[in-house]
């Protein structure tokens, strides 16, 4: 009963979003996306991005990096339209993200995060999960991504493998190449990864870094990354501190001025 009346009040707030989203079919970035002076808070008196602006150039890799809470995963669910802007425009194109309908903006979305939710399913259902058809091919090629083919190689069931509840058969690595696999089936247009590798230790993150390169090669590509060493090769970088942006520019050029960014890389290399 008390956990029930914590949740009461917000059962009962608004459906989101108030605004509606678009009816506009949404087919790929052809130039670039763009945050323009996106601004957002969770609660009234406190900001968790005040005026961010980007942008990410089609096919291109554009890393968000900064300590805990400075808002990179606020970013990832503006651009999955968990959330609203309060103000601000995320463009795709020039063209407001939000006129892209729901079906549409979804399904050019391929996300990896640090905690993939795995069904106790088999590794096909899990791959597959949310589509309708998937021929063998696109699954294949999906496996060879990730680098799972090896992994499947030696079990009885192969994909037919029933991997536990929320992967509890699978090593670490292993779940979050799954992940990858999940997401690169759908052919993602713009390919999000919210601290992919942030949970495993370094030798494990050198393999699913190696499957996340092969998913990330022609795709527009958002990376949040805490350890620095999964954005080395991003073409562009990102800094947040506070919800505020305090550096653009490539690894060399940031990493020379001695400013927010050298001391994440100095921080980075202490915690390693």
């Amino acid at each position: 009963m008390a956990m029930m009346e914590q949740m009461e009040p917000w059962l009962k707030l608004p459906v989101f979003p108030k605004r509606p989203f678009g009816s506009r079919r949404f087919e790929g970035v052809r130039s670039e996306l763009r945050f323009d002076a996106v601004s957002f808070r969770y609660t009234p008196d406190k900001p968790t991005l005040s005026s961010v602006s980007f942008k990410v150039p089609a096919g291109a890799k554009v890393a968000l990096v900064g300590v805990s809470g400075s808002g990179k995963s606020t970013v990832a669910s503006l651009l999955m339209r968990l959330r609203e802007p309060d103000s601000g425009r995320v463009l795709l194109d020039g063209i407001d993200y939000w006129e892209f309908s729901t079906e549409s903006w979804h399904q050019c979305l391929g996300v990896v995060d640090q905690d993939p939710f795995l069904f106790h399913d088999t590794f096909r259902a899990n791959i597959c999960f949310g589509l309708g058809d998937v021929s063998e091919d696109q699954l294949n090629q999906a496996l060879r991504v990730a680098n799972l083919v090896g992994v499947l190689s030696a079990l009885p069931q192969g994909l037919d493998t029933v991997i536990g509840e929320r992967g509890a058969s699978l090593s670490g690595g292993q779940r979050q190449r799954l992940a990858i696999a999940r997401a690169v089936v759908r052919n993602p247009q713009v390919l999000i990864l919210d601290e992919a590798t942030s949970a495993l230790d370094t030798g494990t993150e050198r393999e699913v870094q190696t499957a996340l390169d092969l998913a990330m090669q022609g795709r527009t590509t958002v990376i949040i990354a805490h350890r620095l060493s999964t954005v080395r090769n991003a073409d562009w970088i990102v800094v947040l501190d506070q919800g505020c942006v305090v550096e653009q520019g490539t690894w060399d050029v940031l990493n020379a001025q001695e400013g927010s960014f050298s001391r994440l890389v100095r921080l980075n290399a202490l915690q390693d």
